[in-house]
């Protein structure tokens, strides 16, 4: 099933999160959209408290998406 991006809400960056399966979700998404991604998950971690674990899948999301735009 792949994810749609419409608004890049908060609920599909924690779904796509928690899909372990993210990397082949990305490939379609543009540099600019993986900027938006990573700025929100920067703003869910500052602004929530969500349990540990949805905490290390959403740091490690954003690491593979900075390590995306570094490469290109």
């Amino acid at each position: 099933m792949a994810l749609v991006f419409t608004r890049f809400s908060t609920n599909d960056i924690i779904e796509l999160a928690q899909n372990p399966k993210y990397s082949r979700e990305l490939e379609r998404v543009s540099y600019g959209e993986l900027e938006l991604i990573n700025e929100k998950i920067g703003k869910i971690i500052s602004e929530s408290h969500y349990d540990p674990k949805l905490f290390e899948k959403l740091l490690r999301l954003r690491s593979y998406i900075v390590s995306k735009l570094w490469s290109t």
